[in-house]
């Protein structure tokens, strides 16, 4: 690349987050989850403090701990089970400051009706619905937009030339297919809807528990 050679990697760290030659960004949110625990660890003088109120260790976790937890997240492309992982994390961290343990028999959606914060899977499909909308919207000469509308035209089926071939087996999990299942609607048809700004941000800020 401009006369330089460069080395083929699995994985590299750009702007802060891993990027893999997988679609799958597991590698990545264990990462956060890890550093986000360690912010946790050095604020235990504040979630052990009596004196400041729990509105306002619920402000410091939201301040200091959940962007770490989830910076690049609207990138990421996760299974069930990963969604599992960050939302008990999640939980965990509020239970810490509420001062709940397991033997008190306090349910999880209890606990977030009692902090008012949404859980991460609510938190990370607004801010990927947030991330297509913008990028739906950007100029057609824009290479960002122009490569979404290839992957929307592959997703439903259209080849991006008549030579191109799907790489056998199942495929992949994308951020494309992520965006059908958050929408329930085609490719095609979030693409369209993305273009109308007040209309994606109500439906990607629907549902969601907090």
């Amino acid at each position: 690349m401009d006369g330089n050679i460069v080395d083929p990697v699995e994985e590299f760290t750009y702007l802060g987050s891993i990027q893999s030659r997988s679609s799958n960004s597991g590698h990545e949110y264990i990462r956060r989850i890890g550093l986000a625990a360690n912010a946790m660890k050095r604020l235990d003088c504040i979630w052990s403090q009596s004196k400041l109120s729990i509105s306002t260790k619920l402000r410091i976790y939201s301040t200091c701990v959940l962007p770490i937890l989830l910076y690049g997240s609207e990138t990421w492309t996760v299974i069930q089970a990963d969604w599992k992982r960050l939302d008990s994390f999640h939980v965990r961290c509020q239970r810490r400051i509420l001062h709940i343990s397991w033997h008190d028999f306090v349910s999880n959606d209890e606990v977030l009706s009692r902090t008012g914060l949404f859980d991460v899977s609510y938190i990370v499909r607004k801010r990927r619905l947030g991330l297509f909308g913008h990028v739906a919207r950007l100029r057609s000469d824009k290479p960002a937009n122009q490569i979404l509308r290839i992957c929307t035209k592959t997703r439903d089926g259209d080849r991006p030339s008549q030579e191109w071939r799907r790489a056998s087996g199942r495929p992949p999990t994308i951020r494309i297919h992520q965006i059908c299942r958050d929408t329930g609607v085609t490719a095609t048809e979030a693409l369209q809807l993305a273009e109308d700004r007040p209309l994606w941000r109500t439906i990607a800020t629907a549902g969601g528990f907090g």
